[in-house]
């Protein structure tokens, strides 16, 4: 488990670092900052109700913008060429992303 959890974060790190731009579909149950911390490193995802969106892991933070669309997150971070999609469920202060059967859990700060 602790070893899907780092390839998952491994991952999620790798797609941030390789997207770009975001806009809200009007859902603000994921707006605010939410940050997970594995094996030491913390990551803070912030989501703003106007689409804008940020990243902060090892003292880098990357800004870009997200949409919701029905269970879908689409992040597209500044200067990358492609989105990520991941599946998201909010449960109080719970966020749920998933991306091809890994999940990570997020909490609300």
């Amino acid at each position: 488990m602790k070893n899907t959890k780092m390839k998952l974060i491994g991952v999620l790190m790798a797609l941030v670092f390789l997207m770009a731009a975001c806009g809200s579909n009007g859902n603000n149950s994921i707006v605010g900052s939410w940050a997970v911390e594995e094996s030491g490193i913390e990551m803070v995802y912030t989501f703003e109700k106007d689409g804008k969106c940020a990243m902060s892991a090892f003292g880098v933070t990357l800004d870009g913008e997200y949409s919701l669309e029905d269970d879908q997150l689409i992040l597209q971070m500044n200067g990358e060429p492609e989105p990520s999609i991941f599946g998201y469920k909010v449960d109080g202060k719970k966020l749920t992303l998933s991306m091809d059967d890994e999940s990570l859990v997020l909490t609300k700060k």
